[in-house]
């Protein structure tokens, strides 16, 4: 209902509306206007007179009528009046066949507007379905590219996860401290002093062979493909208090018993290296008097064979055990905050 009520006065605003006729002014009204203009004409300057148009008999009276009032003057009434014509009466015109027309396109224009109403809401709803459609598709889209980003999440954890299990694995362990090997297998084995002698019952009771004079540590590739060492560094160190290490890590920024910048050595799997610190025994007593602590630390950097790059942090510490403590003398795997992790 609205679009029609519309359309109607769309086209009744279009239209151009017929001039009214004028009808001729009444003799009263004529009159009236004719005063009202002479009263007002008088207080203005004085204009063109009209035309005036006087009658007169043209054809006298054979016989003259006798005058019934001899001897007195006519009257003005008797004096012929002039007649004053101040406009034309208009002409009645037919005006049947335009008021036909007339309605006739104002009907057209009703009916052009109301079939451009119906086509502009026809337009408007496949426009809105069309949009619906587009978000319909947007929503779907996304909804397919969320699912391609978890899967391709999952494949790559996956694929991590392989490569974790497949790739090197190299690490740190230290080796007991103690004499050095001589000769014989089993219990016919012989160790002596790194000066020769001969290690005693009293020494190891005593546990003097568990002094680290020689501090050894392995260097083990504990993957399944092989890697290859690219920068080692490592050092022993005694400080005044537990932990008391500088904060981060000095790798690399000062003297050290090994320091390898730059390396390329191929590990295999399972395949160990040694390597050795040799600390003096004058050095080690702070220690053994628990008036230091000593710290064996490093880092070991490699790469894999997917080119990946990793490191090995390690940190051992020389534990001297008191009377009333149970675990015995020897390195123990500890030390401050990023002083041990693998990546």
């Amino acid at each position: 209902m609205e679009p029609l009520v519309l359309a109607m006065v769309l086209a009744v605003m279009q239209a151009t509306p017929p001039v009214p006729r004028q009808t001729p002014n009444s003799p009263a009204s004529s009159r009236h206007s004719i005063n009202e203009k002479a009263e007002s004409k008088q207080n203005q300057a004085p204009s063109p007179t009209p035309v005036v148009l006087a009658l007169h008999p043209i054809t006298p009276s054979l016989h003259p009528v006798p005058d019934q009032h001899a001897g007195s003057q006519p009257t003005k009434a008797n004096a012929p009046e002039p007649i004053l014509v101040r406009e034309v009466s208009p002409v009645p015109v037919d005006s049947f066949w335009w008021n036909r027309f007339y309605v006739i396109f104002t009907g057209l224009l009703v009916v052009v507007g109301i079939a451009g109403t119906v086509l502009a809401r026809r337009t408007l709803k496949r426009i809105r379905d069309a949009g619906e459609q587009t978000d319909k598709l947007i929503a779907h889209a996304e909804t397919q590219a969320k699912a391609a980003q978890d899967a391709a999440g999952a494949a790559l954890k996956n694929a991590t996860a392989v490569m974790n299990a497949e790739r090197a694995w190299i690490l740190v362990r230290m080796m007991p401290t103690g004499p050095y090997k001589k000769s014989g297998i089993g219990a016919e084995i012989e160790y002596v002093w790194e000066d020769g002698s001969e290690l005693t019952e009293e020494d190891i009771l005593n546990s003097k062979h568990l002094v680290p004079e020689r501090v050894v540590y392995i260097v083990k590739n504990y993957g399944r493909t092989p890697g290859w060492v690219t920068s080692q560094w490592c050092d022993a160190r005694l400080v005044r208090t537990i932990n008391g290490l500088p904060q981060p890590p000095d790798y690399f920024f000062r003297r050290a018993s090994i320091n390898l910048e730059k390396l390329d050595d191929l590990y295999a799997p399972e395949s160990e290296r040694k390597g050795t610190i040799v600390i003096p025994a004058e050095d080690l007593e702070p220690a053994g008097n628990r008036e230091a602590f000593l710290y064996v630390y490093g880092i070991i950097k490699y790469r894999d064979v997917w080119g990946g790059t990793h490191e090995t942090r390690f940190c051992f510490y020389w534990h001297v055990p008191t009377e009333r403590e149970l675990n015995p003398q020897g390195f123990y795997q500890e030390g401050p905050e990023g002083y041990n992790g693998q990546t």
